[in-house]
C-alpha cells in the first residue's frame, strides 16, 4: 500500500532479504521501497521477517522517509521512534491546505519533555496574532487572554517587567508589539516575529524606532520608546497606554488630530484621537520647544534598524506588517541553527548559558507554525530541538516562570505567572 501511495516501483528482480523470495506476493513492493530508500536493509540485516506484524516504530520510520522528513531530524536521529508517530506523520504527508487547523504532539527529548502545538497557517480560517492582557501595563494568565480572544491555542509572548522593582514599569513588555497594523509598544527588540497580510511568518533582528516630522519637516525628531515607562527617553504614548502617561519626570506635548495643543508636566491624559510626546528632564534642551511648538503639526512613523544602529535591509517588508511580537533570541534561521543571544543584546546568563523551561515559536517550510515548550534547556539546546522538530525559522519566547502553553481550554504547560501578552490562534467561524 505504501509503495503504491508514493509511486515506488522496483527496477529489477534483486532480492534484498533472504526471507523475501521472488515468489512472495510482497517481493516487488518491498524491493520498490528499498530502492526508494524508504526501507533501509541495514535496519534489518539479511532478514525482513515479513510474516511478523510491523511495529509502530517501523511504520513511523517509513513514513518519515516517504515524506522526506529525515533532514528535519538533524543530529537527534533517536527522535524517529518518539517523534514520528504514524498518525501524526499522515497529517504531515497530506497537502497542507487540507490538514486540520491545529493538533498537539508530545515528545521525550533526552531528559526533556517537549510540548508542541502545530498550527496549519495555510488554512484561510486560521488567524495568528498577538493579544494583550488589557492595557500595555496589565497582566493576566495566558488562558484568560486566550479565552477572551476566542482562541483555540496560545503561547506566552514578549519579555515583560515581571517584578515590582519600583521603576514604574511593572507589567509592561520589553519588546515590540504590533496588532492589526498598529504599533502599540516599542522598547528593546531582540528578534521580532512578523506576520504579513498574505500570512507569511518572518523573523528578523530588528529595532523598530519612531521617526517624527514637525510642520512637514521629515526626520525632525526621533523616539525609541512607545508606551513604555523608562528614564532618560524621548517617547510617545497612545491610548493603548491607558488613561494617562503615568510619568513622573519630564515634559509632555499633547497631540490631537496631528496638532500639538498643549505643553505640560509628565503625567497628562492621553487623548483618544491623538497621542502624547514625552521628553525626560535629562533630554530637555534648547531645541525642545522648537521641535514641538504648541500649534504646530507633527506626525511620526515606525522605522526599522538593526542592532548596530543601521537601517535594516529588509525594512520595506516590515513597513506593511500586519502583526508583530518581539522576543528572542533567534534559534533557527533558514533551516540552520543560529543561536547568538549577545548579538541581539541579551547579556543575562539566563538567556545565554543557563538551563530553564522555555517557549518558542517555529515555522516549517510549508507554513506549519509550531508553539513549543521544553522543561529545562539552554538556548543552544532548545535551538537544536526546534531544528529537529522541523523548524525552518524559530525564535524563543519569554521563559522561566512566564512559560505557558494553552490548547483547547487546557494548559499543556503552566499556567505560570500572569503575563502581559501572548500569541494566540483564532479559528474564524
Amino acid at each position: 500500500m505504501l509503495a503504491r501511495a508514493v509511486g515506488a516501483t522496483a527496477s529489477g528482480g534483486k532480492q534484498h532479504f533472504t526471507d523475501v523470495p521472488q515468489e512472495r506476493w510482497s517481493f516487488e513492493s518491498i524491493g520498490a521501497l528499498v530502492e526508494a530508500r524508504i526501507i533501509n536493509p541495514d535496519d534489518y540485516g539479511t532478514a525482513f521477517n515479513p510474516t511478523t506484524p510491523i511495529t509502530r516504530a517501523e511504520i513511523a520510520t517509513m513514513l518519515v522517509r516517504a515524506g522526506g522528513f529525515e533532514k528535519e531530524l538533524g543530529k537527534k536521529a533517536s527522535l524517529i521512534s518518539t517523534r514520528a508517530e504514524a498518525g501524526l506523520m499522515v497529517l504531515r504527508l497530506i497537502d497542507p491546505a487540507v490538514r486540520p487547523a491545529a493538533w498537539v504532539e508530545k515528545y521525550t527529548y533526552g531528559n526533556n519533555t517537549l510540548q508542541v502545538i502545530r498550527v496549519n497557517f495555510n488554512r484561510p480560517d486560521i488567524v495568528i496574532k498577538p493579544a494583550l492582557a488589557g492595557t500595555i501595563k496589565d497582566t493576566a494568565h495566558l488562558g484568560e487572554i486566550a479565552e477572551r480572544e476566542g482562541a483555540i491555542a496560545a503561547i506566552n509572548g514578549t519579555y515583560f517587567s515581571a517584578y515590582n522593582n519600583n521603576n514604574g514599569d511593572f507589567g509592561e513588555p520589553f519588546n515590540a508589539l504590533c496588532i492589526d497594523g498598529e504599533w502599540i509598544h516599542l522598547q528593546f527588540s531582540g528578534t521580532a516575529l512578523g506576520i504579513t497580510h498574505d500570512k507569511r511568518i518572518i523573523m528578523d533582528p530588528i529595532r523598530p524606532m519612531i521617526e517624527g516630522s514637525t510642520n512637514g519637516r521629515k526626520g525632525e525628531w526621533g523616539a525609541w520608546s512607545l508606551n513604555h515607562t523608562a528614564s532618560n527617553i524621548v517617547g510617545t504614548f497612545t491610548p493603548r497606554r491607558g488613561a494617562t502617561t503615568g510619568m513622573t519626570d519630564g515634559i509632555t506635548f499633547t497631540v490631537v488630530d496631528g496638532k500639538i495643543v498643549s505643553k505640560s508636566g509628565p503625567d497628562v491624559p492621553i487623548p483618544e484621537n491623538g497621542y502624547v510626546i514625552f521628553v525626560s528632564n535629562s533630554r530637555v534642551n534648547q531645541w525642545t520647544n522648537s521641535l514641538f511648538p504648541v500649534g504646530g503639526r507633527v506626525d511620526y512613523k515606525v522605522v526599522f534598524w538593526d542592532h548596530k544602529d543601521r537601517p535594516y535591509p529588509n525594512a520595506k517588508e516590515w513597513e506593511g506588517i500586519k502583526h508583530s511580537l518581539g522576543c528572542g533570541p533567534r534559534l533557527v534561521t533558514n533551516g540552520a541553527l543560529s543561536v547568538n543571544p549577545v548579538a541581539e543584546g541579551y547579556t543575562d546568563e539566563k538567556q545565554n548559558t543557563l538551563s530553564a523551561n522555555r517557549g518558542a515559536v517555529g515555522v516549517t517550510k510549508d507554513n506549519i507554525v509550531m508553539f513549543v515548550t521544553c522543561t529545562s534547556m539552554t538556548p543552544q539546546q532548545f535551538g537544536e530541538a526546534m531544528l529537529d522538530l522541523g523548524s525552518w525559522n524559530a525564535m524563543q519566547m519569554d521563559s522561566g516562570g512566564s512559560s505557558a502553553l494553552w490548547y483547547d481550554g487546557k494548559y499543556l504547560t503552566g499556567p505560570g505567572r500572569k503575563v502581559n501578552n501572548g500569541l494566540v490562534v483564532i479559528q474564524k467561524k
